[in-house]
């Protein structure tokens, strides 16, 4: 069979399962986890065929700005686990870092925003589109982010059942655990809400939120990366993207978010729905906590912290010590990154976990807790309690003077 004949008959195959079943009002629960499963093999092979041409890009035209990342983030106090744990020694060691783990994370954008701006033409009420037209798209949306999560989690099973300790090391027992119990709520409550509620406004401008929301703002935290806020265009441009992800995380994480919760749970009371009632109450309660404690007050304290620190920065004479200067840089630099680190969702919290956490490589525990970490942490948790400055605090030149694991490791041999 020639290959326009096999695209031919997978376009009709795909036709058949996917784009028929959305637009079916009617369509069984079995009919939408035949396209979730359609969607979750459609996701894998798709981003397979693009690894490549993102790793040509990342090394190609995209070098220099990812070697600009490597520059200012590489030995960071606040980048210090990381080094730790990979054993990355120099920048090009931590910029191949970054092109090797970018591609999951881009997955995980790339899904949420698609599946986010599915919703656009319900959430927005875009009249070239009718109502059931709308919902079916809207729907479509739900279902691929529950694709997503299942050829994710296909992954993991994977690992852990064919590639021995190499599996168990890349995902461990911790990591599995969470990811179940998260993969295993938004998959089990997708289907049922379509099948339920289908052109329920709520669901979908929720979808909306937490999808295209947390979709946009990491990637808006990724382009954040390559700017040196002390310079005047880049801390501009930082300013400006900041400004805009803490306005997207407050409303979408906040008031819009709790707003929908009532509405959701006061639809399923009025319809007596006890079991979708119960169910919801529940994740709704678990996720408001994860939204106030680990998005929406970190975020103010993060914005509030790098604004002192700007302060700071721009408060010092023209005749400050150089090792004053130097510390109120990077001081600055980290309060800057630390603004837009912050994880938009569980998901996000649980994939930088799983990915970057648990590398597929073997750490020995001796070498983790040597002399220059122990530095480190101590460093970075003066600078996370907010201590004030002390002369005698290591500067950056400092660091790097520390002595390196394969010294200490020479020395050992020589003693």
């Amino acid at each position: 069979m020639s290959t326009t004949g096999f695209l031919s008959q997978a376009k009709a195959a795909f036709d058949d399962v996917v784009i028929s079943t959305i637009f079916d009002e009617n369509a069984t629960a079995g009919d939408l986890l035949k396209v979730v499963a359609v969607l979750a093999v459609s996701i894998y092979v798709v981003f397979a065929l693009l690894e490549p041409i993102l790793f040509r890009l990342l090394t190609g035209p995209l070098k220099p700005t990812y070697l600009r990342i490597a520059e200012l983030e590489f030995n960071r106090p606040d980048k210090a686990l990381d080094q730790e744990i990979f054993n990355l020694t120099n920048k090009q060691e931590y910029f191949d870092h970054i092109v090797r783990w970018l591609h999951p994370i881009l997955i995980a954008i790339s899904t949420h925003i698609v599946g986010g701006m599915c919703t656009v033409p319900f959430v927005f009420g875009l009249t070239m589109f009718s109502t059931s037209v709308r919902s079916s798209i809207a729907c479509l949306g739900i279902l691929i982010e529950m694709a997503y999560e299942v050829q994710d989690f296909a992954g993991i099973l994977f690992y852990r059942l064919f590639m021995g300790a190499e599996g168990a090391l890349k995902y461990p027992v911790t990591v599995i655990v969470i990811l179940s119990v998260h993969h295993a709520l938004t998959c089990s409550m997708g289907v049922p809400m379509i099948l339920n509620y289908r052109e329920l406004p709520e669901l979908h401008r929720m979808s909306f939120d937490l999808q295209l929301g947390a979709g946009l703002v990491f990637l808006l935290s990724e382009c954040s990366r390559s700017l040196d806020v002390t310079k005047k265009n880049d801390l501009r441009k930082f300013l400006f993207i900041t400004l805009i992800m803490f306005i997207m995380m407050t409303w979408t994480r906040l008031f819009d978010w709790f707003y929908l919760s009532y509405k959701l749970l006061a639809r399923f009371h009025a319809d007596e729905n006890w079991t979708f009632l119960v169910v919801g109450a529940i994740c709704i309660s678990v996720f408001s906590l994860f939204n106030i404690f680990a998005i929406v007050i970190p975020t103010f304290q993060r914005l509030t912290k790098f604004m002192k620190k700007l302060n700071e920065y721009e408060s010092l004479p023209a005749d400050a010590p150089e090792t004053t200067r130097r510390a109120s840089v990077l001081d600055l630099q980290i309060a800057a990154a630390d603004v837009t680190a912050i994880e938009t969702s569980f998901d996000e919290t649980m994939i930088h976990l799983a990915r970057f956490g648990f590398e597929d490589r073997r750490v020995e525990r001796r070498q983790t807790f040597n002399s220059s970490a122990l530095s480190r942490s101590a460093t970075l948790a003066r600078r996370m309690s907010g201590a004030k400055h002390r002369p005698h605090r290591k500067s950056m030149l400092a660091w790097r003077d520390l002595p390196s694991r394969e010294e200490k490791v020479a020395e050992n041999k020589a003693d």
